[in-house]
């Protein structure tokens, strides 16, 4: 018989998810007050938008990508920005520099000093741009514009243009790839991620679908019209304990063992940065760690 674990590597091979359901550990007091600074925080669910149920059996996981016949793992880092060092731990983590992929919010406060940072040291950027999620009360304003089910086919545009130009000029053009923020309502129109892709596709860029609802169409939309697409394999710290971001690397060799890569999303947590740093030099050496970008191909 199948251990739980077993079960659970199978279940993301075949539907190239990791989903955080009902029974997720409820995070310790003293984690949320080190990462709170005086501001509420929602769980990872409500926050990140998590999909609860499995996804459709026509989501296939992403497809066989390996460098010089290695398999391959990229882990993207959600929410940059919003805390001015906390995207240090991960700087300093040995073995990773170069290799993790940084996605900025358009709206945060830090975005800009650290996105300079960031490319002088020749790190890879994304655009982290918030999409409208299945609930209205998880809008939250002060992470910049949001995509909504209500906006046209040039609002979007514009609305992706004012993104963009919230970095200075010299930023811009690092900021080759786009990923959603939340998004479980907008992902699945077709008719709007249409638009989000055209927008990308006009300055020459690449969709990473972080994959917030199981019935996204967003690197669907993206291959129609020949824009490099990838969708998100495993959320590392939807659960905030070393111990769990761990089990979900493993998770994360498995995979990419299985598939030939493995692109996984995490978040700028302190428990995340100690996970990562245990990892690096413990994980399968055959396995090689390489920024997202480096996966897209069209």
């Amino acid at each position: 018989m199948l251990t739980m674990r077993a079960l659970s590597i199978v279940a993301v091979v075949l539907a190239g998810t990791i989903i955080c359901g009902s029974g997720c550990k409820k995070h310790s007091t003293s984690i949320i007050s080190a990462f709170n600074e005086g501001t509420a925080l929602r769980t990872p669910s409500e926050r990140y938008d998590v999909p609860r149920a499995p996804l459709p059996r026509q989501h296939q996981p992403n497809k066989p990508t390996t460098v010089a016949n290695f398999p391959t793992i990229s882990i993207v880092l959600d929410d940059v920005g919003l805390r001015r060092n906390a995207h240090d731990p991960f700087l300093a983590i040995r073995g990773l520099r170069g290799a993790l992929s940084w996605a900025l919010l358009p709206g945060a406060v830090h975005s800009i000093p650290i996105a300079r940072e960031l490319v002088d040291l020749g790190e890879s950027l994304l655009l982290h741009m918030p999409m409208e999620p299945a609930k209205a009360q998880h809008i939250a304003p002060h992470l910049g514009r949001y995509l909504l089910s209500r906006h046209t086919h040039e609002e979007i545009s514009a609305i992706l243009s004012a993104a963009y130009e919230t970095f200075p000029l010299e930023i811009r053009p690092h900021l080759a790839g786009l990923n959603n923020h939340q998004g479980s309502r907008l992902t699945m129109s077709r008719t709007h991620m249409s638009a989000v892709v055209a927008s990308v596709k006009a300055r020459n860029g690449y969709i990473l679908d972080s994959r917030t609802s199981g019935e996204s169409v967003l690197v669907q939309s993206a291959l129609e019209q020949s824009v490099p697409a990838r969708s998100r394999d495993v959320f590392l710290d939807n659960i905030r304990e070393i111990e769990a971001i761990r089990e979900q690397l493993t998770i994360a060799e498995d995979v990419a063992l299985a598939n030939g890569s493995a692109i996984a999303i995490c978040h700028p947590y302190p428990e995340t940065a100690q996970a990562l740093a245990q990892w690096v030099h413990e994980r399968n050496q055959t396995i090689k760690l390489i920024p997202v970008r480096a996966l897209m191909r069209k």
